[in-house]
């Protein structure tokens, strides 16, 4: 595959913004590091594989914790209220935790090595990976219960009786009840 199409193809996978490609096109360019670019892509192209991997297991962990970590389960009848349930789903947790906990050391290993080797950083959609990496379990949780919080003020909104009508001259300044 030629520099560039493999270039673009790390670069759509870690949906890199434009100023970054543009950067990272620049620096490639320059005399200093046109000979490490070959190499360069290489650590590049094995991270971003990792990180693939890593925000895979984070989307299946995302769609787990959507239902597992709803609240509102805990007042259901039947077996999805059942304590049985939470030892199951806490299961589910704990493998999902032991593989992300695998593979971000792998990832860190790597985004590590780009780092130093090649003074890059790898980002994801625009955020330093590392970065994301240490908030991205904690802002999933916190996301999902905005999303539910929303989703319980809309249903409440919408179940609010109609407001009474007020009469039609109480915007009078002489009006009085």
């Amino acid at each position: 595959m030629a520099i560039q199409d493999r270039l673009e193809r790390v670069w759509t996978a870690l949906r890199m913004p434009d100023h970054h490609k543009l950067d990272m096109a620049i620096k490639y360019s320059s005399d200093e590091y046109t000979v490490k670019l070959n190499q360069a892509i290489d650590s590049w192209e094995q991270a971003t594989d990792l990180i693939l991997k890593r925000e895979q297991i984070m989307s299946k962990l995302e769609v787990f914790e959507r239902l597992a970590s709803d609240p509102n389960r805990f007042f259901e009848k039947g077996q999805r209220g059942s304590s049985v349930k939470r030892l199951e789903e806490a299961k589910v947790r704990s493998h999902f935790y032991k593989k992300l906990d695998k593979i971000d050391e792998l990832v860190k290993d790597s985004v590590t090595v780009v780092q130093d080797k090649f003074q890059d950083v790898i980002s994801f959609e625009g955020r330093p990976y590392l970065n994301k990496m240490a908030w991205d379990r904690t802002e999933m949780l916190y996301w999902l219960q905005e999303q539910r919080r929303t989703e319980t003020l809309q249903q409440t909104i919408n179940n609010l009786p109609e407001p009474l009508p007020l009469p039609a001259n109480y915007l009078n300044p002489g009006f009085a009840m």
